[in-house]
């Protein structure tokens, strides 16, 4: 005997409700909400000032990762011992 046809199927669950076209915002609002964040996007580029600030940033960053990987090795070290 076939142990599949023996099996139901659990109901498939419905899917909620569309919200109403008028509860998005339109194009002008989303545009206006996001210009001061994402002005670097549409302009394409950074200013001196920002590229600046992002490589002090990044080699912070990159200090930073160094000293944790120091620490992680020294941890490591001491725990073996």
């Amino acid at each position: 005997m076939d142990n599949k046809t023996n099996q139901s199927n659990p109901p498939t669950p419905e899917k909620p409700p569309m919200p109403p076209i008028s509860s998005y915002s339109t194009v002008e609002e989303s545009v206006e909400e996001h210009d001061t964040c994402d002005e670097y996007l549409t302009k394409g580029f950074l200013t001196e000032k920002e590229q600046q600030q992002l490589a002090q940033d990044e080699e912070a960053y990159r200090e930073y990762l160094e000293e944790e990987a120091k620490a992680k090795k020294e941890r490591a070290t001491t725990e073996k011992e």
